[in-house]
């Protein structure tokens, strides 16, 4: 069989509202299993499954016994292409965004400018909200047997 492969990521969340960035590590472990090696036979389907789960389970104990997965860990290579992409919609929306506020600096009326700001600090205020609704602790307890226990 072929060796596990480790994937590593590291998204920031919130890093565009927040003054710190908070990391993420994400673990996926892949494997391809040909359909040949999957046997037919349900009696040898079912204990060639069971022995997937014993490895999978074996993944997991090495994991909470170390802190690491036993696999080497592949990190993909950067592609130029998102970063091009990222800078053709940033200067294709951002010069006309620039633009504006140049001109509203430069008409110099007091009250245009108060706005202004007023507006970007509503659009922080919205963004940091829905941010903060995502957070797991604000999400649904269906299915959650503590808090059936709680109730009772």
């Amino acid at each position: 069989m072929d060796e596990p492969i480790l994937k590593i990521s590291h998204p920031k969340l919130g890093s565009s509202s927040s003054t710190h960035a908070v990391q993420f590590l994400l673990f996926t472990i892949g494997r391809r299993i040909p359909l040949e090696e999957i046997p037919e036979d349900e009696q040898e389907c079912s204990s060639w499954l069971h022995r997937l789960y014993q490895e999978k389970d074996a993944f997991q104990e090495e994991y909470y016994r170390t802190g690491t997965y036993p696999a080497v860990p592949v990190v993909p290579p950067r592609r130029p292409w998102t970063l091009l992409n990222w800078l053709f919609w940033a200067l294709l929306l951002l010069y006309p965004l620039f633009k504006l506020l140049i001109n509203m600096i430069n008409s110099g009326s007091s009250l245009t400018l108060a706005s202004f700001g007023f507006v970007i600090v509503v659009a922080s205020v919205g963004v940091r909200w829905m941010i903060g609704v995502t957070e797991i602790n604000k999400g649904s307890t269906y299915g959650n047997n503590d808090n059936k226990q709680k109730r009772k």
